[in-house]
């Protein structure tokens, strides 16, 4: 099993410093690239909305959110409902580099699964999906 945590750890290591080296001249590190892929999916999103879906804690968020939104990549605006929920709203900065790192994705998957046949990649998948259920529910987190 230790093997299992080292490659996990290798894997992430290894995209974070992809991610970082290929997106050096926009100012968006790893840890922020994360959320804006996030927001793709699904702009006008709450902070906590945010959390939840990634899997992230709340000072990690803001931390993120307060940096994208000093290199005007999103916004925040007070929900309508709620003014004490900030909603989170790309700018058109950050609609403009949407296909730059949805690209950036897309290489780094062909590249780890080249040569690996489709059947074998959704049982990688779906094995460590679970794993990953797993582990969020032996931590609790929310």
């Amino acid at each position: 099993m230790k093997e299992i945590r080292k490659c996990i750890s290798v894997l992430y290591r290894q995209f974070q410093t992809y991610i970082n080296n290929n997106t050096k001249d926009l100012g968006i590190g790893a840890s922020e690239y994360i959320f804006l892929m996030e927001m793709y999916g699904k702009n006008n999103m709450s902070q906590e909305e945010l959390s939840r879906s990634l899997i992230v804690d709340k000072a990690a968020t803001a931390r993120a959110i307060k940096s994208l939104e000093e290199k005007e990549y999103i916004f925040r605006i007070k929900d309508e409902n709620d003014k004490r929920t900030n909603r989170i709203k790309l700018t058109k900065k950050g609609i403009e580099v949407q296909g730059r790192l949805t690209d950036l994705l897309e290489q780094w998957n062909s590249c780890i699964t080249k040569d690996i046949d489709t059947e074998t990649l959704n049982i990688v998948f779906k094995t460590i999906k679970q794993m990953s259920i797993k582990a969020i529910e032996r931590n609790k987190i929310e």
